[in-house]
């Protein structure tokens, strides 16, 4: 026995070299049917269920082949999907949707590291469309793309289709552009739009500021609000990048109203009715306050509300003056004739 040692132990050393040149080797993720679905052709994206009930399924839709949700016509049931992935800051999830479901409670939504985000929610009936979502922070994130139904009605085909699920490369700013000067007035508001250069760049977002909070402040949205006479200079910054623009912002001195008018003058008015088409324009356009007051001379027949919807009382007939004044006392009237139901 001695004598078959060496060569078994040969023959045993040759087949380990050659076993993981069989396919025997270290196996990567198995793809699944749902992933080929799920991907865009050539990518490599992996997918579960993550555990729910009703996971999707792939299907050949509109020529195309996709996933499908599959807890029709089942109450308070969600069918998903879930990608895991390490990404990094700046990373764009972009994928096609099409929905056919109950227009209102039954509806598709994607959460990121259990967060909804809203902007992505849908119902009703969507043909494709495609969707993205920008990774704003590098790191580890659980993206479950689901549709979840009340208890209640179903709608349509109460389906909801994914496909082309992917991640892209972010396009980087290379710079920002600001009106070089702007006037502002008092009591009216200016929006600033900044030029993000490319035009596609994936994060557009900017930070606003204002060298002098005496004479203008600025919000969030780049809404510009002059406080006082004087001059200033509001800055976007870019979040990606650091680019900077500034515009030169002027507030002049408050300009009072100069003339109100109403675009009626007199008008019949059943009796239990009202009218909403009564407008008072205020001049000039930069009046620092256009507000009006609008007031009935007698509200026994006809009531007046603070926007100027003017209601005649029931059973009830007569002449009424209606009138709309300005911050600093400048007014219009219009005479309002109320018939009664038998006249």
């Amino acid at each position: 026995m001695k004598a078959f040692r060496k060569p078994i132990a040969l023959l045993v050393a040759l087949l380990m070299a050659i076993i993981p040149f069989c396919g025997f080797a270290e196996a990567g993720p198995v793809r699944t049917e749902l992933d080929d679905a799920l991907n865009v052709p050539g990518g490599t994206l992996s997918f579960s269920d993550g555990g729910t009930e009703y996971p999707m399924q792939a299907v050949t839709v509109d020529e195309r082949v996709c996933a499908k949700t599959t807890n029709q016509t089942v109450g308070r049931a969600t069918s998903s999907v879930t990608l895991t992935a390490s990404v990094a800051a700046g990373t764009v999830l972009k994928y096609d949707i099409k929905t056919s479901t109950e227009p209102t409670y039954d509806k598709f939504t994607l959460t990121v590291n259990g967060a909804v985000i809203a902007a992505h929610t849908m119902h009703g009936i969507n043909d494709w469309t495609e969707k993205s979502y920008v990774v704003t922070e590098a790191g580890d994130f659980t993206f479950v793309f689901g549709y979840t139904k009340d208890s209640s009605v179903d709608r349509n085909e109460d389906t909801v289709w994914l496909d082309n699920i992917r991640f892209e490369e972010p396009v980087s700013v290379t710079g920002i552009e600001l009106p070089a000067n702007e006037t502002v007035y008092i009591g009216t508001p200016l929006t600033l739009v900044p030029v993000i250069s490319p035009e596609n760049a994936t994060i557009q977002t900017v930070a606003w500021a204002t060298d002098n909070e005496e004479v203008a402040t600025v919000n969030a949205a780049g809404v510009i609000t002059a406080v006082a006479q004087g001059e200033c200079n509001i800055t976007a910054t870019t979040a990606d990048g650091g680019f900077t623009a500034t515009t030169h912002i002027t507030v002049p001195a408050p300009v009072s109203p100069e003339s109100v008018e109403l675009n009626f003058t007199e008008g019949d008015l059943a009796a239990g009715s009202y009218v909403t088409n009564v407008f008072a324009t205020v001049l000039p356009e930069n009046a620092y306050d256009k507000t009006v007051t609008w007031e009935s001379s007698d509200t026994s027949l006809v009531t007046v509300t603070s926007e100027g919807k003017i209601s005649a009382m029931s059973n009830v007939s007569g002449t009424v003056v209606v009138t709309a004044t300005t911050a600093n006392g400048l007014s219009a009237s219009i005479t309002v004739n109320v018939i009664a139901p038998d006249e």
